[in-house]
């Protein structure tokens, strides 16, 4: 580690604190819709003119926009004498749109503040609770899960399913899908359309989101049911082709236990495809080979909510976000698995392990 001078680290800190600022700003761009005005019109446009365009208040507009022209997000033109804001178009996409990945991460963390926060501090005590239900992040999820959702109905077939000749072919001819940790059912509607000849059963913990999940299709092959997916009843032993499971595992009270689960109900030959999150195990090896920037929002991320929601159940082992490749792994073929393939893409923070029931 290279020497730093005391007034060298104030100054970093100073920077990962205007940083948090400026990240702050641009979570309120995006959910007050501030983004998505700037983007529809190139043109520079005074406060008043993009508060109109959004149904907004010109006051909170114009002091967001000085703190977004601050952190070089938005840009200001005063060439006609009056302050001008805008939007350059390489900047709109990811802004107004935004892809599953940091901007994602981002978006959710303003929503763990006040009573998800105070009670994430409470765990921290040793007389504290051991960690936080999965209910008390209803109001974030719901958040993020506006955004993964447009991206699971655009992306999931043709990037994650069609890359995979064998699967696709399967699921063409149908096979009996289970997709495991569905929340609002975005997966299992995709998957159902685009495989009419296969059934699509969502599994969920949450009731609401099972109930949203309901309200959300009519497709005949597509069944959503309230289930612990570590605990599925007994009658599934050997029932399923296809199993899915995004963004799940890692949150699991005992992922252990959840891929032997996942096992037991698969048929022979049957094919899993876990999506999680790009890591190593291990701190050591993510300072040394992975996006260190990544990787903290990653980490802080897993302290809000992954490792507390997983560590609320007794017995939870709160492997975290980042529980990585090598110890993914090894659970995985613990549990009886084949891994095929494991795709990485550090970009998108996203990794990917094809598995097949030996």
């Amino acid at each position: 580690m290279a020497e730093e001078s005391s007034a060298e680290f104030q100054a970093r800190i100073k920077t990962i604190v205007a940083n948090a600022c400026s990240g702050f700003s641009i979570f309120l761009g995006h959910e007050t819709g501030l983004f998505a005005v700037l983007a529809k019109d190139e043109q520079p446009r005074t406060s008043q003119e993009i508060a109109d365009a959004g149904n907004m208040k010109e006051r909170y507009v114009r002091e967001l926009l000085a703190a977004l022209v601050m952190s070089r997000i938005v840009e200001l033109d005063s060439s006609a004498g009056d302050e001008r804001y805008f939007l350059p178009a390489h900047r709109a996409p990811l802004l107004a749109e935004g892809e599953a990945s940091t901007l994602d991460i981002g978006l959710f963390l303003p929503w763990c503040g006040g009573g998800v926060y105070k009670r994430v501090l409470e765990c921290f005590k040793k007389d504290g609770p051991r960690g936080v239900p999965y209910d008390a992040y209803e109001e974030a999820m719901g958040v993020v899960s506006k955004r993964t959702e447009k991206i699971l109905r655009n992306q999931l077939v043709p990037n994650t399913i069609n890359p995979y000749p064998e699967l696709k072919e399967k699921l063409e001819n149908g096979t009996a899908i289970l997709d495991l940790g569905c929340g609002h059912g975005a997966s299992t509607v995709t998957l159902g359309k685009a495989f009419p000849s296969s059934t699509v059963k969502g599994v969920d913990i949450l009731e609401r989101s099972i109930a949203s999940a309901r309200q959300a299709t009519e497709l005949k092959n597509v069944e959503f049911v309230v289930a612990d997916a570590a605990d599925l009843p007994e009658d599934w032993s050997g029932r399923y082709g296809f199993v899915f499971m995004n963004d799940t595992v890692h949150d699991m009270a005992r992922p252990d236990t959840l891929l032997s689960e996942v096992y037991r109900v698969m048929t022979p030959g049957g094919i899993c495809l876990i999506c999680d999150i790009f890591s190593h195990s291990g701190g050591k090896v993510n300072l040394e080979k992975s996006n260190l920037e990544s990787m903290s929002m990653l980490y802080t991320m897993s302290t809000l909510h992954c490792m507390p929601v997983s560590l609320h159940f007794d017995g939870g082992m709160g492997l975290g976000t980042c529980w990585g490749r090598e110890l993914s792994e090894k659970m995985i073929r613990a549990a009886g698995f084949e891994i095929s393939k494991v795709i990485e893409d550090p970009e998108r923070l996203a990794m990917v392990y094809y598995c097949r029931k030996q």
